[in-house]
């Protein structure tokens, strides 16, 4: 099946299920256009097809509808310092509400810096979160002001902090490198994991050379040293 006609037989479908707005609605297109969504959705399963060398025809696919959560707080973790590559140290930024704020940049986040072994708190960085983002009944999310009473609260607990540092241990173990890694806690307190991928800066950096190869290593060695070439 080519990749335009699974959009068209398999992917409309089922967003005009989930959003009950016709295919054949302005609205439609309004809704998965405005941004590119539809293109950039074809065009980037294009390229993963090419880049595998896997044929378009045979290709099994599916969408993935998943249920938002009703967040408490949301935020992101990194198994390794973001500052600084520090392996020892997992951070820690959250807010109140979806994690959509903290991604946006619309809120500064709360900021925990935790031993990754010892669980030592280091950094406790307590921010003024004026607003939070919330689901919108019917679909969406919208923003509406935090109480000044809860505005500048830590939006995690000591205890909260500890068991999202154990799932941010455990991915790292399960993956084998440090990871960045999104969360949220749903308004029972329970932490649920929404994605986690590789860290990427600190990691690009320990892949690239110290210095260029050369063919004459003694030169290499006597330039360290204060030697002539």
């Amino acid at each position: 099946m080519k990749i335009e006609q699974f959009w068209d037989d398999a992917i409309v479908p089922t967003l005009v299920e989930y959003i009950k707005i016709p295919a054949k609605s302005p609205h439609f297109d309004k809704a998965w256009e405005k941004n590119g969504y539809i293109e950039a959705a074809v065009r980037l399963a294009d390229e993963w097809c090419r880049k595998h060398a896997i044929p378009e025809d045979g290709v099994a696919m599916a969408v993935v509808v998943q249920r938002m959560v009703d967040a408490m707080c949301a935020g992101v973790m990194f198994t390794r310092s973001p500052l600084t590559g520090d392996k020892s140290v997992i951070t820690i930024e959250g807010a109140w509400g979806l994690g959509s704020a903290v991604v946006s940049g619309e809120v500064t986040p709360d900021r925990w810096v935790l031993g990754k072994i010892t669980g030592e708190i280091s950094v406790r960085d307590i921010s003024d979160k004026h607003a939070r983002q919330v689901p919108k009944a019917g679909g969406g999310i919208h923003e509406v002001e935090n109480e000044a009473a809860i505005a500048t609260l830590p939006c995690l607990t000591d205890d909260q902090l500890m068991a999202l540092r154990e799932v941010g241990r455990r991915i790292e173990r399960h993956y084998g490198k440090p990871q960045d890694i999104e969360w949220a806690l749903d308004q029972d307190g329970n932490v649920l994991l929404l994605q986690s991928r590789p860290e990427t800066v600190w990691s690009a950096r320990d892949a690239a050379p110290v210095t260029k190869p050369t063919d004459n290593p003694l030169a290499h060695v006597m330039n360290i040293f204060g030697g002539r070439k």
